[in-house]
């Protein structure tokens, strides 16, 4: 039985590639998670690396640090900050952003499936300072600071007799301060596989479909791998 489990995972982390078929190669992004959890506190803090094709060029650099505390059983409220180098192409240059995140999040477990609801409101501040034009003027972002809404709904599988977790999820991002117009800039769907190597250290890889819904804007697809450490 477990066998068959597997081969259903791996035909499903396989499936974004069917999505990405028509487009260009995939990009690559790599992530280090340490966590810690005391009574209802959850504190963690992340690394990650995105590149522009496999390791091509790199688009963001970001590290971050998240609270969280469990208000019931089932329902958890957070803040996050984030400083990252990120990849100006119009420009040819890296620029420092800002990202700050409240998170709400709910969770329930029925059998071997752990569900999750996740809302996320993020505030982003970009970097203009070295975006200028041929005339000395500033090029201003159309949208600067950035707020976005994400809405990520996520189903995980403990597999018995096995140290390995696949889950799936799809997410969507909403712009809330458009100065034309408000509307749902993407949507995300992950699948990924966690491999447990004892109790405090995990493996993952996952894959990555970036549906862009505004026009101009490209579809992108990514593969990945994580290390998480539990202290």
């Amino acid at each position: 039985m477990a066998l068959k489990q597997l081969k259903f995972l791996i035909l499903l982390l396989s499936f974004p590639f069917i999505l990405y078929a028509q487009t260009e190669g995939p990009n690559a992004w790599l992530t280090i998670d340490v966590n810690k959890e005391l009574k209802k506190w959850y504190f963690a803090g992340e690394m990650e690396l995105r590149s522009i094709g496999f390791f091509d060029k790199n688009q963001r650099l970001s590290l971050q640090a998240e609270g969280s505390y469990k208000i019931c059983k089932v329902i958890e409220a957070g803040l996050s900050y984030s400083i990252m180098s990120f990849y100006d192409s119009k420009y040819n240059d890296y620029q420092w952003r800002n990202r700050y995140a409240f998170v709400l999040l709910g969770k329930r477990k029925i059998n071997r499936f752990a569900l999750s609801l996740r809302e996320k409101g993020e505030l982003t501040t970009k970097d203009e300072s070295d975006r200028i034009k041929d005339n000395e003027e500033i090029d201003t972002y159309a949208i600067n600071p950035e707020l976005v809404w994400r809405n990520r709904l996520k189903a995980a599988y403990d597999i018995p007799n096995l140290p390995l977790a696949p889950s799936i999820s799809i997410e969507t991002f909403y712009i809330l301060n458009d100065p034309e117009r408000n509307e749902f800039e993407k949507i995300r769907y992950t699948f990924s596989l966690s491999y447990k190597l004892n109790k405090h250290n995990s493996l993952e890889i996952f894959s990555i479909y970036n549906k862009e819904l505004i026009e101009g804007e490209e579809s992108s697809y990514v593969i990945g791998a994580g290390y998480k450490l539990t202290l």
